[in-house]
């Protein structure tokens, strides 16, 4: 969700803050509540304790004076004094009857009345000369004060103060404002010193994040431009000197490409010279389809005349691809060319060369496929196999199929495999195809993974066998593009020869 680095710190940052904030402004207004609540509480006590007193004392000196006064005087004579001490009062029997009020709007409700039965009980069985309640919505102090005027005809009297906490909701008000500016002065401190790490740290991480990102799709003179003494810079110089070196690397890599590939297709261009020109001998027309995998091939073919109205064909696949492959496809050419024509049975040959390319195969960890097919006049075939896949003989005329089955080994894997080599005569008719290819086209994937398979192309190849030859050849390539789309493992090579009627009957099947 949150990629970049920037944006974790910041909300990092963000979170630590406001909880370091939080916790800073919790602990001190708790803090100076507690104190100011305890400062207000005290002095609420000293002042209803001097209330007392005082009145305590003009209560004797009252009884004493005059020891027969009603309540209403009491009230009277009380009220003179308490006066002088606070603002708002009410003088009244625990029964709820009220004899004097310092404000007519103060009244007596029935929470007054519990109070002061609250009051009394705390007087007579705890020895407390007050009772106080705090009322938080009003901002008020109650007190309720018990009279011991101690006298037979009276009821015991009660004297409820409301003392204001303005002051408190002041200092409180006052409190608010100072928590406000410890916030935004500690917010204030945060956001500088959030923006001064965002520019030490974040933004050079971030500059160095944007050009590698500039390097790795190509801007190989990217780089980081600012110069710093400590672990960043240190970083930073770091960094430009590993982009100067790629960039050196690979402008080096991408002139030896240039001239590799240059000398690729100069290397296919020569290799396009080795192939045969033929479409068309005495004895077979022939169609070939040839793709390498990359601009030079590992598979070879050629159709060479020999004595006696006979002609070999050969089929080649070296293993792996690249250069190496393509320069044995033109020494198997050569050796091909110098031995072909001392043999008659195409197995003597594949022995030959095995023993010509033995050594050389061994020192280069290499080895390859192929196989051979002598065709003579009149219409006879003999041919031999070393690890190719088997080509087939199709028969147009009846719809028949002949695999020319021969197994044999590789070519240049051991020299011990010598007289592994073996051969076959076919007899054949008068436009008989035979179809050779190499394993790049039958182990092709399409995109479901399914191989091309040689069911497949013999199927194709079937179908389309009263064409000629190269109409036959475009069907087979058609179906194999369209199956295997773009994918492609190998090179590919499709070689068909069609036997030729003889001259006063031969007639071309379009």
């Amino acid at each position: 969700m949150f990629k970049t680095i920037s944006t974790k710190l910041t909300l990092l940052y963000l979170f630590l803050t406001v909880i370091n904030i939080s916790f800073f402004t919790i602990v001190i207004f708790e803090n100076q509540i507690e104190l100011m609540m305890d400062n207000t509480k005290f002095k609420t006590e000293k002042l209803a304790e001097g209330i007392y007193a005082k009145l305590n004392n003009r209560v004797n000196d009252i009884r004493n004076r005059e020891p027969s006064l009603t309540p209403e005087e009491w009230a009277e004579r009380l009220s003179q004094l308490i006066g002088k001490l606070t603002g708002s009062y009410i003088i009244y029997l625990p029964s709820g009857e009220v004899y004097y009020k310092s404000d007519e709007k103060m009244e007596l409700t029935q929470e007054n009345i519990f109070d002061t039965d609250q009051a009394l009980a705390n007087n007579e069985f705890l020895n407390k000369f007050y009772y106080s309640k705090i009322k938080n919505k009003e901002n008020l102090i109650l007190f309720y004060v018990p009279l011991n005027i101690n006298q037979t005809n009276l009821e015991k009297m009660m004297l409820l103060i409301n003392l204001s906490m303005v002051d408190l909701q002041k200092e409180l008000d006052l409190l608010y404002k100072m928590a406000i500016m410890i916030i935004v002065i500690v917010a204030s401190f945060h956001l500088i010193f959030g923006i001064v790490l965002y520019r030490v740290i974040i933004t050079p991480i971030r500059q160095l994040s944007q050009k590698s990102v500039l390097i790795s799709k190509g801007h190989l003179s990217a780089r980081v431009e600012f110069r710093r003494s400590d672990e960043i810079g240190q970083l930073a110089g770091t960094f430009n000197s590993m982009a100067e070196s790629v960039q050196k690397t690979i402008i080096r890599l991408n002139d030896q490409n240039r001239q590799m590939k240059m000398e690729l297709k100069m290397a296919a261009e020569v290799q396009k010279s080795i192939y045969p020109d033929v479409n068309e001998t005495p004895l077979f027309r022939c169609a070939v389809y040839h793709r390498p995998f990359i601009a030079v091939s590992g598979d070879y073919h050629y159709i060479q005349p020999l004595p006696e109205h006979r002609y070999g064909v050969i089929i080649a696949d070296i293993s792996g691809h690249g250069v190496s492959a393509a320069l044995l496809t033109m020494l198997i050419r050569d050796k091909f060319l110098k031995l072909a024509y001392k043999y008659n049975d195409s197995k003597d040959l594949l022995q030959r060369i095995n023993e010509e390319f033995d050594y050389l195969m061994a020192d280069f960890e290499k080895y390859f496929t192929a196989f051979y097919i002598i065709i003579e006049d009149p219409w006879h075939i003999n041919f031999s196999n070393a690890g190719q896949p088997n080509p087939v003989l199709i028969r147009p005329s009846t719809g028949e199929l002949f695999l020319l089955s021969m197994e044999g080994p590789a070519i240049g894997i051991s020299n011990i495999l010598q007289h592994e080599y073996k051969s076959m005569h076919f007899d054949t008719q008068p436009g008989d195809k035979i179809m050779l290819f190499t394993d790049g086209i039958i182990e092709t994937n399409n995109d479901k993974n399914e191989q091309y398979s040689r069911e497949r192309l013999e199927e194709i190849a079937l179908k389309n066998c009263k064409f000629s030859c190269e109409r036959m050849l475009n069907s087979i390539i058609e179906d194999f593009h369209n199956y295997c789309g773009k994918n492609r493992n190998d090179d590919e090579t499709i070689i068909i020869l069609e036997i030729k009627k003889p001259e006063n009957q031969e007639k071309d099947i379009n």
